[in-house]
């Protein structure tokens, strides 16, 4: 039996921000989409290609503010749900919605450390979700003013500079 994305989410309703970020993700969308993304010179693309008959793609910018710095921290995301295994594409919109919803609730803490503590709960999110049946890669770059960018690869998709 699969689960909804609602009862993959912890805690006994979910996180709010995760669900709303999820319940986005999940929307109906053409085969190929692009969005413009007015934070940074980037445009966010997704292609079903020519081999698949659902888009397991998920990609999404957030832009958080941060009570520190005038400057926002901007995560960019990429998560493929893995073809052939089981809900591939619940996977990727768990795997974003929960990466997203872990750089918020570690906001106080510093940018490599959120990037890190979101990876690890996207990959928990995911896993207690497919059981290991199921899954999806994530690549994220993480922009803070002053630092470095964080780039985090999960899976076999790889973000280099």
């Amino acid at each position: 039996m699969t689960q909804s994305i609602a009862e993959a989410l912890p805690g006994s309703l979910g996180d709010a921000f995760q669900e709303t970020v999820a319940n986005w993700l999940s929307r109906a969308v053409p085969d190929r989409a692009q969005n413009q993304c007015f934070d940074l010179p980037a445009i966010l693309a997704t292609d079903i290609g020519l081999q698949r008959e659902e888009n397991q793609d998920r990609v999404a910018a957030l832009r958080l503010s941060a009570r520190q710095s005038s400057q926002p921290v901007i995560a960019v995301v990429v998560a493929d749900g893995m073809g052939g295994m089981r809900d591939g594409a619940k996977c990727a919109t768990l795997a974003v919605s929960s990466f997203f919803q872990a750089l918020v609730r570690h906001r106080h803490q510093g940018l490599e450390h959120r990037a890190a503590a979101a990876a690890a709960h996207a990959n928990d999110t995911v896993y207690a979700f497919a059981g290991g049946r199921g899954g999806a890669t994530l690549s994220a770059l993480l922009f803070d003013a002053g630092a470095p960018p964080v780039i985090i690869n999960l899976g076999d998709s790889i973000v280099a500079m």
